[in-house]
């Protein structure tokens, strides 16, 4: 039996019920996912640039967990720095959130509006020494997430593409595979982003996160965004029906900064 998921009695609306430890799900103030409102963040002029010292990593294990597609990378190896980042945090792990309904598999959204999924990588600070011992610090974790949208003109993201399209050799839940990622080439926008006090957006639903979200879509091909719908979930049946995605959070006062003018956001459909 699944610990949690995204249907029926397991579904997000439940998870504080599932377990005595995830009750911050239902009562924490400083839960995510949210909906980031551009005309109430704030600019920030003395946030940097983010600084990815990712690097090609040949021992990657591309892990079915039942929940998401998971990259778990190797520790020690790959580091991000910037932004409101008062020391290195170090790359754990980065997966995917996604549904069936392509207009809507992202957990943030933007003034209401959805991307069509969203992949979030996820770091430790590593003064704490390690992810389990981060999570009980409210600065604990640094996720960056990037909003993914489908493309049919070419102008993919042609190395995520295609590491995304390997999820066809992993569709069975609890099925793997050890790949090789370049993380260096994946060359992430820098400049422009959101960031807020957060948390996981799975059970525990631990507030430890500063969230880092991306202002420009990394876009994919349809062939890699397929490649997700055919994931199996460990609740039986597909990942992507209804979706992997946890339903925005109240904002509870929490300001959200950006590192840019948000009223030059490009608007999307």
């Amino acid at each position: 039996m699944a610990t949690f998921g995204y249907r029926d009695n397991l579904a997000p609306c439940n998870w504080g019920k599932l377990n005595e430890s995830w009750k911050i799900s239902d009562a924490g103030k400083k839960q995510s996912p949210i909906d980031i409102s551009t005309s109430c963040a704030e600019q920030n002029a003395s946030l940097s640039s983010l600084k990815y010292n990712w690097q090609s990593d040949a021992d990657v294990r591309l892990v079915n967990n039942g929940h998401s597609p998971t990259w778990s990378v190797t520790p020690g190896k790959h580091t991000l720095l910037g932004g409101n980042l008062q020391e290195a945090y170090e790359l754990v792990q980065f997966h995917i959130h996604f549904s069936n309904e392509q207009k809507h598999g992202c957990e943030h959204t933007i003034d209401g509006k959805s991307h069509h999924a969203e992949i979030h990588f996820v770091h430790y600070k590593k003064s704490y020494g390690s992810f389990g011992a981060a999570v009980k610090h409210g600065d604990g974790l640094a996720v960056v997430g990037a909003f993914l949208d489908v493309t049919s003109d070419g102008n993919e993201h042609k190395l995520l593409s295609s590491d995304i399209e390997k999820l066809t050799q992993i569709e069975t839940d609890g099925s793997s595979q050890t790949v090789e990622i370049d993380l260096k080439e994946y060359q992430l926008p820098t400049e422009k982003y959101f960031t807020y006090s957060g948390s996981l957006t799975t059970p525990g639903c631990n507030e430890c996160v500063i969230w880092i979200v991306l202002d420009q879509p990394v876009l994919i091909s349809q062939r890699a965004y397929d490649s997700m719908g055919s994931m199996r979930s460990c609740e039986g049946g597909l990942l992507a029906q209804p979706g992997n995605f946890r339903p925005v959070q109240p904002i509870h006062g929490r300001t959200v900064f950006s590192s840019f003018d948000p009223k030059q956001i490009i608007s999307f459909n």
